[in-house]
């Protein structure tokens, strides 16, 4: 029987040791596209509602505070120049969406690693596998188990705080808390995502340095780049789904998704950059996405619009447990996504909506439903819903478990509508109010 060991959070002889010790599960250790933006005011609106609070205000309030970790991200708030001109299309009922694009992807483990050298209050685990948390009879999370490297550990804090994700937070949950009272069968229900495809073609007269962005440079950290919103989506069924214009690198759509799933999900090695070499539409490919990235342009007059898709909770994907485990003692759980039929009604609307806003000089094929695929966005949201009604949500306007006293979620699980853009800036936004909020709460 394998021994338990307690892992202790040790303190310098410098800290108070009446301080709360916090622990926090965390999922994933970068954010590896390096491409952030913010929530449309009407997602935001959407967590007003469910909260019965004005949350949108003091999130909005941490943005000096967000500053400091992001030097550039004001650009997102700024107002686009009147005499902004996007290469292929003319605006008109197209909302233009900013996104931050980073040179180099932040790599958050090797800023946990520098920030610990330099702080002594922290203690970081990595490579831990959290199986279930334990609780008292007063409410209360007392410790959670976790396996390292094959070995059982029990760490304990006064605070616990989830952020693993959209999938692995509705695990932990109903495995922890299954026939309890502690236990909320709204945790696992409402899995969104923005899932995308490609949609259409455009085909320009002559050939452009197409850049992607409102400005770039080598020289810079960030840069800009632009989408568009339907408003007439928007305005109409209330669904907020986006476009995004990039150069074709390949002529067969089929064969440009496959080659971006490559390199987007397979661990770069020697072999795949053999592979690289002696495909030329993997090299154009991967010259193509270097000159997008450091703003040098891509001279071409093909360009594959991708759309991006809003899902709503009535599209009924969720996640449960099986009646599996894993080699690590972990419920497996069971994902059901499903893509609504409505997508194509609306693929069909801002087909018709590009071709009214293209430039004289620019032809649009559009791909009909037999070729066009959907593709995870990777943004699971919506498992752990906030909300003031513990009947329908999973966490308080405080981001703190409805039938527990000490544990927190911050992630992408907690929005009940997330648009179509990733959640990275956002989160950090909750982040920063979180921190607050408990600082105030624990006197820390």
């Amino acid at each position: 029987k394998k021994k338990k060991n307690q892992l202790k959070v040790k303190f310098s002889s410098n800290i108070n040791h009446n301080k709360k010790i916090v622990y926090g599960l965390g999922g994933g250790s970068n954010s590896w596209h390096g491409v952030i933006t913010t929530l449309d005011k009407q997602d935001l609106i959407s967590i007003d509602k469910s909260t019965n609070y004005k949350i949108s205000d003091s999130i909005n309030s941490n943005w000096k505070q967000l500053s400091n970790y992001f030097p550039k991200v004001n650009e997102l708030l700024k107002k686009t120049k009147k005499n902004f001109k996007h290469s292929l299309i003319n605006k008109g009922d197209l909302i233009l969406k900013k996104y931050l694009v980073n040179i180099f992807p932040l790599r958050v483990k090797k800023l946990l690693t520098y920030r610990l050298k330099r702080n002594n209050n922290l203690k970081y685990i990595d490579n831990t596998i959290a199986i279930k948390l334990n609780t008292d009879k007063l409410g209360n999370i007392i410790s959670v188990n976790c396996i390292k490297q094959n070995k059982d550990y029990c760490i304990k804090a006064d605070i616990f705080i989830l952020s693993m994700g959209a999938i692995e937070n509705p695990r932990i949950l109903n495995q922890s808390f299954k026939n309890t009272k502690y236990y909320n069968p709204s945790v696992g229900k409402n899995l969104i995502d923005h899932p995308f495809s490609f949609i259409s073609k455009i085909i320009n007269k002559d050939k452009i340095i197409y850049r992607n962005n409102g400005y770039s440079s080598i020289f810079k950290k960030i840069t800009l780049r632009y989408g568009f919103i339907n408003s007439f989506l928007k305005s109409d069924s209330g669904t907020n789904h986006s476009i995004f214009l990039r150069p074709s690198y390949t002529r067969k759509i089929m064969t440009n998704r496959k080659i971006l799933n490559q390199l987007i999900y397979k661990k770069f090695n020697l072999k795949l950059f053999s592979r690289i070499l002696k495909s030329w539409a993997l090299l154009k490919t991967c010259f193509g996405l270097i000159c997008e990235k450091f703003g040098i342009g891509y001279y071409t007059n093909i360009f594959d619009v991708s759309m991006q898709f809003e899902m709503f909770h009535k599209d009924k994907s969720f996640v449960k447990l099986s009646n599996y485990k894993d080699d690590y003692g972990r419920i497996i759980p069971i994902v059901n996504y499903r893509i609504p039929n409505r997508f194509y009604k609306d693929i069909l609307h801002m087909q018709k909506k590009i071709r009214n806003s293209l430039k004289g000089n620019s032809t649009l094929i559009n791909f009909n439903k037999s070729k066009i695929k959907f593709e995870s966005g990777s943004h699971y949201s919506g498992t752990c819903k906030i909300g003031s009604n513990i009947n329908n949500s999973v966490i308080d306007q405080n981001l703190k478990y409805h039938k527990l006293n000490n544990l927190f979620i911050c992630d992408a699980s907690i929005f009940p509508q997330i648009g179509n853009a990733n959640l990275f800036l956002t989160i950090t936004l909750f982040s920063i109010r979180l921190s607050r909020y408990l600082k105030k709460r624990y006197h820390l």
